[in-house]
């Protein structure tokens, strides 16, 4: 099994987003002087770009894959419009975000990061800040009792 040179590319990202299309078709592919070029990327730009090899037998396969655009596909889910948020919300959202960091600002939005329904996120923070309270509250207590004794 040969490898022949199917294709140079000007930026290492660019040869990896092609190897990955062609590893989604069952195609092996190497990329050349990923590590030499990832260092010295300017001398890799003088030497003609990243160099994607395939076997000879794959070689028709690939250049087909790389000439052409993906195949369109049409099938998309349903589009569910999302309510606009309120002055209000929008206000405590800036505030969460700001204060405490700019993943807290969805909290106030009530939609959950990861599609999950607020109800949940919400009940296991509540449940989350208890447990640090009483685990705070002991910690206290055991502190005053070694430095306050009575």
């Amino acid at each position: 099994m040969a490898l022949v040179e199917a294709a140079r590319f000007h930026t290492l990202s660019e040869a990896q987003v092609a190897a990955s299309l062609l590893r989604s078709a069952g195609i092996d592919p190497a990329v050349s002087d990923v590590h030499y070029g990832s260092v010295f990327w300017l001398e890799q730009k003088a030497l003609g770009g990243f160099r994607l090899s395939v076997a000879e037998e794959d070689l028709l396969d690939t250049l087909a894959l790389l000439s052409g655009p993906p195949p369109y596909n049409d099938e998309f889910e349903p589009y569910e419009p999302i309510e606009p948020l309120s002055n209000g919300r929008r206000a405590l959202a800036m505030g969460l975000g700001l204060t405490l960091g700019p993943a807290a600002g969805w909290l106030a939005t009530g939609r959950g990061r990861n599609s999950r329904p607020f109800a949940e996120l919400l009940s296991g923070m509540i449940i989350a800040g208890a447990l640090l309270a009483v685990v705070g509250g002991v910690v206290l207590m055991i502190a005053n009792i070694f430095f306050n004794p009575v």
